[in-house]
């Protein structure tokens, strides 16, 4: 299913999600997965994440839940986090409708089955935090309530930028994410490093990010949501991926050059808006 899910998920995601995960430190997380039989669920009971790092469904970045259902109808539902340091979303998930008729009355009766589902978290703080979700029948009731523990570390990046400031505010070296929808961008590099441009990036219907040169100290908005669907018609009922970023995204390409060596490298990092409301 995982296999799967990487080929048909790459006109959207992948281009996008592969392009900002490749540039951030690589995290290590490990994942413990539980089955219930019973109710016919298989998820991740324990993940390790970094503070400070975003992540969001890709399979292979760490810090995202897998969730994979077998029974028809039954949906992830009502994901809560133990404390306000952890923020958890269901980010993703993949389901096909089908519809049948009563032969006899006409009456048509439409069911969807869901397979897979992420949950995605972003730890203010270290700790170690608990997220419950639900598994919720097609009436409504629920079949389950099932936890993940998670464990935040610290962590650290290695970088020529030495700090990012958007509306006042430090966002590179801990706190990656505002409420603020605009606000001056300022960067400053380490000693050994002269700033050379600036650019402001958003990804497309198509998954491209396009970049436009800012100027240092100067006002930029950032983009407040971002939803991505894929449809495909592969029967009837159709089939639909959806995934509704925790983090939306704004990409910040900072082109430097050694002051010594006089080598002109590049630097992308992101600033994001907090996005908890599901629209699905």
């Amino acid at each position: 299913m995982r296999n799967y899910l990487k080929h048909v998920t790459k006109g959207m995601f992948v281009l996008v999600l592969a392009f900002f995960f490749m540039l951030q430190a690589v995290i290590q997380a490990e994942a413990k997965t539980a089955v219930d039989t019973v109710n016919g669920v298989t998820y991740s009971d324990s993940e390790s994440i970094s503070v400070g790092y975003l992540y969001s469904f890709f399979e292979g970045a760490g810090g995202d839940a897998l969730i994979q259902l077998s029974n028809r109808g039954d949906r992830v539902t009502n994901v809560k986090s133990s404390s306000t340091n952890l923020l958890a979303k269901k980010t993703y998930e993949s389901y096909d409708t089908s519809t049948s008729i009563d032969y006899d009355t006409k009456q048509k009766t439409v069911s969807s089955r869901y397979y897979t589902t992420y949950i995605s978290f972003f730890a203010k703080k270290a700790g170690t935090y608990t997220v419950t979700f639900d598994i919720v029948k097609q009436d409504g009731t629920v079949r389950c309530t099932k936890s993940i523990k998670v464990k935040a570390s610290g962590s650290t990046a290695s970088s020529p930028i030495k700090k990012i400031t958007y509306a006042g505010k430090d966002l590179y070296s801990y706190y990656p994410f505002t409420t603020k929808g605009s606000g001056k961008l300022k960067v400053t590099m380490k000693a050994a490093y002269k700033l050379v441009s600036i650019e402001v990036g958003s990804c497309n219907k198509k998954g491209e990010i396009t970049y436009k040169k800012v100027k240092n100290n100067k006002k930029i908005s950032l983009v407040k949501k971002a939803v991505y669907t894929n449809q495909y018609n592969y029967s009837a009922g159709g089939t639909k991926y959806m995934s509704d970023e925790l983090f939306p995204t704004t990409y910040i390409r900072i082109t430097y050059q050694n002051k010594k060596k006089k080598e002109t490298g590049t630097w992308v990092t992101a600033l994001h808006t907090i996005n908890k409301k599901q629209s699905w």
